[in-house]
């Protein structure tokens, strides 16, 4: 009788282990989940926050930038953190770039865009702002 009795708390006692095994892999799947889950939001909202900045440069220009704007670019953006704005446009003597804003060293970055043109000299040149927003995410 003393061993079905030991062979019976042997198999409960298995049973028992098991299923605490089971709830802390359930658990742990499930902290997995919600903690790519608030890096996806983190990432989505970042993105939103890259255009908003993005349009309302392109809007707030109508389009249309002067050089001289885009050289005071960080005296109006300057002050933005975890942001770097980067207004590129062609002239007849290569590439030029007006930035403000940086993003910190190690954060995962989101890229809004838009089209402008910036106005030097009674010229008109084809350029693009690029806004990059750090999401913070150090994996």
């Amino acid at each position: 009788m003393s061993r079905s009795l030991k062979g019976e708390v042997g198999e409960e006692l298995f049973a028992v282990i098991f299923i605490i095994a089971l709830i802390f892999v359930f658990i742990m799947s499930v902290l997995g989940v919600y903690s790519n889950y608030l890096k996806l939001q983190e990432t989505i909202s970042s993105s939103r926050i890259a255009s908003e900045i993005a349009e309302g440069i392109f809007f707030g220009n109508a389009g249309v930038m002067s050089e001289a704007a885009c050289l005071d670019l960080n005296k109006t953006y300057g002050n933005l953190t975890g942001v770097r704005i980067d207004i590129l446009y062609r002239r007849e003597n290569g590439l030029k770039n007006c930035s403000a804003g940086a993003v910190g060293a190690g954060s995962g970055q989101s890229v809004g865009s838009m089209p402008l043109l910036v106005v030097g000299g009674g010229n008109y040149y084809p350029g693009k702002v690029k806004v990059y927003v750090g999401t913070g995410q150090h994996d």
